[in-house]
């Protein structure tokens, strides 16, 4: 008999030289069978299995069993990626010094192994105001699991000045081992509108034209203009 601890019995094939179950000396038994690997297995990066293998002597007697192990590397690491998408719905249009932005970050992990003490830093939102929401355990990230993280930014006259916000955030974790993982970057641009810098050194943000509001002043133009003519028309007469 043949006994694997990673392969039940029954799924084990046998291919003997004679009858079932009997090796006169010199033969040989072959036997096969698979192995499901499971995300221990990934994030342990190998796969460790001693099978045995037993019988009996032809007096009814037990042949000592004998071992054989193997050790298959698997190769991987968990992966990293984020996204950073911005909320601009709270902006009025000019923004105002004082308004928020709701930034919403996400990471995922796209490898094939587990990431541990993952963390999010943005270096336009303070730690301590980052939201997370977790899929299970805190600061744990299977393959294909994903977080969220949110969090507000608000709004500085020199954001007003270089009319747009810019920033980079970054994830960072640690694989099964402890080592350090990927680092995972996204960045968003938030556009504020087109400024133009003012003769006094401040700023003046550019409004679309309301031309139906310029219209009663041209049409009051162009009347003044007119009767001014036939005035001056009527002197000459």
């Amino acid at each position: 008999t043949v006994d694997d601890p990673k392969i039940p019995a029954g799924d084990l094939t046998f291919t003997w030289p004679g009858a079932d179950g009997e090796l006169v000396p010199g033969e040989t038994v072959t036997v096969t069978g698979k192995y499901a690997l499971t995300q221990a297995d990934l994030d342990a990066g190998k796969v460790n299995n001693v099978a045995t293998a037993g019988g009996e002597t032809p007096g009814g007697g037990t042949v000592p069993p004998t071992n054989g192990g193997t050790t298959t590397d698997l190769s991987g690491a968990p992966v990293l990626a984020l996204t950073k998408t911005a909320d601009k719905s709270g902006l009025s249009t000019p923004t105002q010094v004082g308004e928020k932005i709701l930034y919403t970050i996400t990471v995922t992990n796209t490898g094939n192994q587990t990431a541990h003490n993952v963390t999010v830093s943005d270096p336009k939102i303070p730690t301590a105001r980052l939201s997370y929401v977790w899929p299970g355990q805190v600061g744990v990230l299977a393959p294909g699991e994903s977080i969220t993280v949110t969090g507000s930014y608000t709004v500085t006259k020199t954001d007003l000045d270089a009319g747009k916000v810019y920033n980079v955030a970054t994830a960072t974790g640690r694989d099964p081992n402890g080592g350090p993982t990927n680092t995972g970057n996204g960045n968003n641009t938030v556009d504020l509108g087109r400024q133009i810098s003012s003769q006094t050194g401040g700023t003046v943000y550019a409004q679309p034209l309301n031309w139906l509001g310029l219209l009663p002043p041209v049409v009051g133009t162009l009347l003044l203009v007119l009767a001014r003519l036939r005035r001056q028309s009527s002197d000459l007469a």
